[in-house]
């Protein structure tokens, strides 16, 4: 009980409102640097890039602009228009 609050706390609802377009689209964007073998640094480098591409990803992906433009695409709103037209 003590882990669950009993009032919403706004920064954390905040940073958690919009986290479903990162989790979909970040798989995309691992296999895309995975084919590029953009980690070709050191291991500083590379743990320093990676940290940078996670914040990256999460400040693109995680906000309401992002969240609309990919709306369409991950709630299959295409495919109901497609059958109704």
């Amino acid at each position: 009980q003590w882990l669950i609050p009993s009032r919403k706390i706004r920064l954390i609802s905040s940073l958690g409102q919009y986290t479903l377009p990162v989790y979909l689209v970040h798989g995309f964007l691992v296999r895309l640097i995975g084919k590029h073998q953009l980690f070709g640094g050191s291991e500083e480098q590379n743990l320093l890039l990676a940290v940078l591409l996670a914040m990256g990803i999460c400040v693109f992906f995680g906000n309401k602009y992002a969240e609309r433009a990919l709306r369409v695409t991950f709630s299959l709103e295409w495919v109901k228009r497609k059958r109704v037209g």
